[in-house]
């Protein structure tokens, strides 16, 4: 598999409509629905102490939480699910130009945007369209 750019862009509008803008603009919906067996690996809720109610922030590097994805309706109304649940999904693209997409949910309640385009070959012309992506997710 060839060298890859990343590209990502993080908001604090985890909802909805910018979730769908996205997917409109760089998602094959019809490939990235059926997730087949694939599951969600979410970090675990933080653990509140049942005598104090104090929260801890303490846990395994293995305690994540497994649950099956099902569909990218699913993947959506999870992500926008409380209590808020961080995990991240890769995606078909849309675009031939585009190697893959992914969507991440984090635990602070915001949402990662992000595409990758193809590096083969460490090209000046990949890094200035990977700047002209980056540019288009700040601007949607």
């Amino acid at each position: 598999m060839p060298p890859d750019l990343d590209i990502y862009g993080l908001t604090k509008h985890r909802d909805t409509a910018t979730i769908d803008r996205f997917l409109d603009t760089y998602v094959d919906r019809a490939k990235s629905w059926a997730r087949g067996d694939e599951e969600l690996m979410m970090e675990p809720l933080p653990l509140t102490h049942p005598e104090t109610g104090e929260e801890s922030a303490e846990w395994e590097s293995t305690a994540f939480e497994w649950e099956p994805a099902l569909t990218l309706s699913h993947l959506i109304e999870r992500g926008l699910a409380s209590p808020r649940r961080a995990f991240t999904v890769s995606l078909a693209p849309k675009r031939g130009d585009l190697t893959s997409v992914i969507l991440s949910f984090t635990a602070d309640d915001q949402l990662i945007l992000g595409v990758a385009i193809d590096d083969e070959g460490a090209k000046p012309e990949n890094e200035r369209r990977a700047k002209e992506l980056l540019v288009q997710l700040v601007d949607e």
